[in-house]
């Protein structure tokens, strides 16, 4: 359970969706605190669409030999 009224199903490795399901929380907490009102499904899965996606544009940094 995301928030009283999104829920998740989990397939695949657990761990990164164990990631997603709490930036969702805390995205659907904030929204609520700030707004007083329930996030919009839509609205939720567009902002962690576009924080995963930063995550594939963005190159993580390599050590150096």
């Amino acid at each position: 359970m995301i928030d009283d009224h999104v829920a998740c199903a989990v397939a695949g490795i657990t761990a990164d969706a164990n990631i997603l399901i709490n930036q969702a929380r805390l995205h659907a907490q904030r929204y609520m605190f700030s707004y007083q009102e329930p996030q919009p499904v839509e609205q939720l899965v567009q902002r962690l669409c576009d924080e995963k996606q930063l995550y594939t544009q963005v190159p993580s940094p390599h050590p150096e030999p």
